[in-house]
């Protein structure tokens, strides 16, 4: 099936955004000098380099501060921002619910606003807007319908010519950018990744990029040049004439970065003109850096991971340089929220913070930056420092990096926190490793209610080592007898063939890979499979690989039925795609699905499903249904940050950091009754992969029924899953090849547990 809008059904979507570690620095030096201040600079990109930043500098004094300005209240979403020639600040916003587009305005960094509503607009979607610098603006639509809007908000309809998209057939051009020059030009994007000049009046467009053989991804302004990125890199351009002004040094700075965002108007770096004359500034993850003209350097002011800019999950907009030592950033938030950061530098900050606490996970996520970001602004006197076991294309294995992490510890070198997301938890427990938490667990559960079974399944004799921050559950989903057989892998493999003795078309899952089934049946049944010395149970591995060769074997799919979006199945990349919901019955007998549930979100997309084409859902395992934790955390120990770690600990199961992330359920009750309320209403679309069958689904909010059914369905689930990651990477590897039919079951077990065993013994 192809994927039209969201993604409907059972979905895991968890998302590991790699963070590297960037330098920090104080004021602007010279550029390429390494700074001027006591507290040492970054740098990033230069010629000869690789992009990368300096190392983390010591003492000294001078660091940017960040503070959130508060939005007007009419305003719950930002499309961009722009300093004007007066000096002050505006922005174009609107209210989701009454769909009313404003303009915003700001003379003293958006401590007040000046709110003025825009009034005679045509449009009713906007897909980009751009500010120039005296205050007017221009709203687009996809098609080149314009509404142009003064500074008093009066808008006047006008509309682009675009030229035809060479892809041909029925497809139109669109507007995928726009923004107006220092000079008051407006520029547009279009979807073939060539830059205009517009006539406002006319609707005339003249390519700009006629010295750029490569499109265009996106763009941004600086004055009167335009900074666009490529697939190769950064391109500056004039916006005049449209000649290149050659920099080998900012063609670095993105990287692999030049992907635009999922939100619409978001990209993964911004930029701007600098406070002086011939400079850029741009923000990405690692920071906000300066850049002059022609300079070997692009130097660090900010370091991202001090402030918000190091979350992974924030999508920036615009910034700008008010001068010197100030400076503001547009952005969204994981939850879609627009956000207004300002960074002003304080000369008697500490250009490092003093204390230091040393968080360690085996791959980073978006719930624990947003835990280290969120700590960090309640405690501006300590650095947070990531330490990520898997980071990806070096080659390092889970087993090397757990080895690696454990000679740490045992050295006095290791980590404060630890993130015990595939971590052998009870080998630690039995060493000493991790500190009983129990007591700030209690602290939480006061203060806000915790999931009652969630805690049970980690205390042990009175004490808690670790605790979930967030958890999902894999699910069965069907008609009502088909579910019945979602209690065990056994069962469901009978009910398949009992199936097939009526119907020979009938399928018990829609198409998947070897990897694809097993990774599901594992976020299933593993639970099952752990021993309480740390290992697995013969008979229940055997029990579990035999159940999942039964259930592929009796699936086994024509190659032109298989759908590639589920062949292509792996969680390697970070994201595990389950079968979409519902989908998998356009033109197959399949009898039932099974996937994960991970959110408010994917329940309405099953309900939405059902509504139209019938079924149900339910936990798989029945009584014995078990729950995948996410971002389980622990302290160890023998930390040196030992009070430090527990309040992080403390911060990343309250309510704040529960209710900002997108990753699971929270284990925070409060958080959980926050969530229900932020459902929306919204469309989801797909199609059978040759185009032939189209369906659309209306997804409501949850009802009060159905959302009291999923807390009970929660509260059920009873122990979590093996999360060892060593023990699920030797059963999926070795699994594979039992599926494929490349060794016996017996085989495939015996092999397995010769390899957990000498795992466990090391």
């Amino acid at each position: 099936m192809k994927k039209r809008n969201r993604v409907a059904g059972l979905v895991l979507a968890v998302i590991l955004a790699i963070t590297s570690l960037a330098g920090c620095s104080d004021t602007k030096g010279d550029v390429g000098t390494g700074g001027s201040g006591s507290g040492g600079s970054g740098t990033e990109g230069s010629a000869e380099g690789d992009g990368t930043e300096a190392g983390m500098s010591g003492g000294g004094k001078g660091r940017f501060l960040e503070t959130e300005v508060t939005l007007p209240e009419q305003i719950d979403k930002l499309t961009t921002m722009r300093k004007l020639s007066d000096g002050s600040i505006s922005a174009v916003g609107f209210n989701s619910n009454s769909m009313a587009y404003y303009i915003i305005n700001t003379t003293d960094l958006g401590e007040t606003w000046e709110v003025t509503e825009i009034q005679g607009m045509e449009q009713l979607f906007v897909n980009s807007s751009a500010l120039a610098p005296d205050g007017s603006a221009a709203l687009l639509g996809h098609y080149g319908e314009m509404d142009l809007v003064s500074r008093d908000g009066a808008a006047q309809s006008a509309s682009l010519t675009l030229p035809p998209y060479s892809g041909g057939g029925d497809t139109k051009n669109q507007v995928q950018e726009a923004a107006f020059t220092e000079d008051g030009t407006l520029l547009v994007l279009d979807m073939e990744g060539l830059l205009y000049q517009a006539d406002t009046k006319t609707g005339e467009l003249t390519k700009l990029s006629t010295n750029i053989a490569e499109k265009i991804d996106y763009f941004g302004v600086a004055g009167n040049q335009v900074v666009a990125v490529t697939p190769s890199g950064v391109v500056v351009l004039d916006s005049q004439t449209g000649a290149v002004m050659e920099d080998e040094t900012l063609k670095q700075v993105t990287n692999s970065l030049q992907e635009g965002s999922a939100a619409s108007g978001a990209y993964p770096v911004v930029f701007a003109k600098g406070a002086e004359e011939g400079s850029i500034i741009y923000v990405n993850h690692k920071g906000l850096f300066y850049h002059r003209d022609g300079g070997s350097v692009s130097e660090q002011l900010i370091n991202g991971e001090l402030v918000s800019l190091g979350d992974q999950s924030l999508e920036f907009k615009s910034v700008l340089a008010i001068d010197d030592g100030n400076y503001l950033l547009a952005g969204s938030d994981s939850l879609s929220t627009s956000r207004i950061y300002r960074y002003t530098y304080d000369p008697e900050a500490s250009a490092m913070p003093e204390k230091q606490l040393k968080v360690y996970a085996l791959e980073d996520s978006s719930v624990l930056q947003q835990a280290i970001t969120y700590f960090q602004k309640q405690n501006p006197d300590v650095f947070v420092k990531k330490i990520i076991g898997l980071s990806g294309g070096d080659g390092v294995t889970a087993e090397d990096a757990l080895l690696s992490l454990s000679t740490d510890i045992m050295a006095g070198n290791g980590p404060d926190v630890l993130v015990l997301d595939g971590v052998p938890v009870e080998s630690y427990i039995e060493k000493g490793i991790l500190m009983d938490i129990s007591e700030l667990v209690k602290e939480v559960e006061s203060a806000d209610g915790m999931f009652e079974n969630i805690k049970d399944a980690y205390t042990r004799d009175g004490k808690i080592y670790e605790m979930p921050a967030r958890f999902y559950f894999s699910a069965i989903e069907g008609d009502g007898a088909a579910l019945s057989a979602g209690s065990s892998l056994s069962s469901m493999v009978d009910y398949v063939k009992k199936a097939r003795e009526t119907d020979s078309q009938a399928h018990g899952l829609p198409p998947k890979t070897a990897s694809g089934l097993l990774y599901e049946l594992y976020y299933a049944a593993s639970a099952g499979l752990a021993t309480e010395d740390g290992s697995i149970s013969e008979e229940k591995l055997k029990e579990f690989l035999t159940a999942a060769k039964g259930l592929y074997d009796l699936d086994t799919y024509p190659t032109d039925q298989y759908n590639t979006e589920v062949k292509n199945y792996s969680v390697w990349s970070g994201v595990l795609y389950g079968s979409l919901s519902g989908s998998s019955r356009l033109g197959d007998k399949t009898i039932f699905d099974i996937g994960t549930v991970t959110d408010f979100d994917r329940v309405q997309s099953i309900y939405g499903a059902e509504k139209q084409m019938g079924g149900s859902y339910q936990p798989f395992g029945g009584e014995n249904a078990s729950f995948v934790p996410y971002v389980s955390v622990g302290v160890v120990s023998d930390s040196q940050a030992g009070e430090m770690a527990r309040e992080f600990v403390k911060g990343i199961l309250g309510k704040a950091c529960q209710s900002a992330a997108n990753e699971g359920f929270p284990v925070n009750r409060a958080a959980y009754v926050e969530k229900q309320g932020q459902q929306k209403a919204y469309s989801i679309g797909f199609s059978s992969s040759d185009g032939s069958d189209v369906i659309g689904i209306e997804l409501e909010p949850l009802t009060q029924e159905q959302i009291d059914i999923l807390t009970k369905q929660l509260e059920g689930l009873k122990q979590p899953v093996l999360n060892d990651r060593v023990i699920q990477e030797l059963i999926i590897e070795e699994g594979i090849k039992c599926l494929e039919g490349g060794q016996s079951v017996e085989d495939t077990v015996s092999t397995i547990m010769q390899k957990v065993k000498l795992y466990v013994s090391e």
